[in-house]
């Protein structure tokens, strides 16, 4: 995949990539501070997690905005590891977070990323094996509180001038703006947010596939990739069927459906249904997908561009990258990085004196 490069011009007075070395003023590599870190999230009355976490700032002795990675579906470590878009497969694993984290690093953020509980040693060797009993009883509401503690974590940091933007992905969208640390945060990036009922928006998304495939089948005359077209079709057809009986109580509660309990699957599907809903930013957003994004069907693509067309927002799509905004280019993230500058400026004076 293509590699981040350190020549855009950084914002927030800081230009770390304007270091030089070499014939020609060649930029370099900034020189980082990593630091592991633990968050402390508290599961219930009895217990707390210990999630592993890591940051990531320039060495220039500067107090720095903050972001937090707030990840989203599927099991995500701190890394971001990921091998595919949802449809297909990388040429190697693209480590999404890392890459994002040390390209905003190096334009002047304090970065922090942190293992989703729902991560195992199995899914990724970077996580533990974390307790998530409140995740399987109440969805993804329940990793609000390790958005806070990650919040609480570079609030207290020396290196930290006390804003925050919080950079969700996909499930994490909701899970970012149900956080009491969103209600203070300079700005919110939602990638690939999830538009409405998750059930719906994928059922309709393998069927959109299926549509495609099935007419890419029809003008080469393909006989396998029709029967492949054919089974995504099924596929789809089958979720849509097992969506409807969960609605129907047909699961008794503890049940898993791939991979997670019927609870909830019941929690997510009215949590995604609710969070924004018809709600206008409490604090600035960006909105962003990539043109490429196959995970969702068009009319949930156009849903995401109207979340970002809303007063108080900004939308940008991202052609020629997909779902996580693979190739992750200079280009593309310096939309993002160019569209919270006037948020950060807006709330400097609330935070940095």
């Amino acid at each position: 995949m293509t590699r981040l490069v350190w020549a855009l011009a950084a914002v927030l007075g800081v230009c770390p990539a304007c270091k030089t070395g070499g014939a020609r003023g060649e930029a370099t590599t900034p020189d980082f501070v990593e630091e592991d870190l633990t968050l402390s999230v508290p599961v219930d009355a009895q217990t707390t997690a210990a999630v592993r976490a890591v940051s990531l700032r320039l060495d220039d002795g500067d107090l720095h905005p903050g972001m937090v990675f707030v990840p989203g579906g599927g099991n995500i470590s701190r890394r971001g590891t990921r091998t595919s878009n949802g449809t297909d497969s990388y040429d190697g694993p693209v480590h999404v977070t890392q890459e994002l984290s040390r390209y905003f690093a190096a334009q002047g953020f304090l970065t922090l990323a942190y293992d989703k509980r729902s991560c195992g040693p199995r899914d990724d060797p970077a996580c533990d094996k974390y307790p998530q009993a409140d995740i399987d009883a109440e969805g993804p509401a329940a990793l609000v509180k390790d958005v806070d503690a990650a919040c609480a974590a570079l609030r207290a940091d020396p290196h930290a001038d006390g804003r925050i933007v919080l950079y969700a992905h996909g499930q994490g969208a909701q899970v970012a703006l149900s956080s009491t640390c969103a209600k203070t945060a300079a700005a919110l990036v939602l990638v690939s947010p999830i538009p409405r009922r998750v059930d719906r928006v994928m059922t309709a998304a393998l069927y959109a596939r299926a549509e495609r495939e099935h007419r890419a089948a029809q003008k080469s005359g393909d006989k396998e990739a029709a029967q492949r077209a054919l089974d995504v079709k099924n596929r789809a057809a089958s979720l849509d069927e097992t969506f409807k009986a969960l609605a129907g109580g047909k699961f008794p509660e503890d049940t898993r459906l791939f991979g997670a309990t019927v609870r909830f699957w019941k929690a997510w599907i009215e949590l995604t249904g609710q969070v924004p809903g018809e709600a206008m930013p409490a604090v600035p957003w960006v909105v962003v997908r990539g043109g490429d994004d196959k995970q969702f069907a068009r009319p949930d693509q156009k849903q995401i561009d109207a979340w970002g067309s809303r007063e108080g927002a900004q939308g940008l799509v991202l052609e020629g990258h997909d779902h996580h905004l693979v190739p992750l280019d200079e280009d593309a993230l310096g939309r993002i990085l160019e569209a919270l500058q006037t948020p950060l400026a807006a709330s400097e004076e609330d935070h940095v004196g």
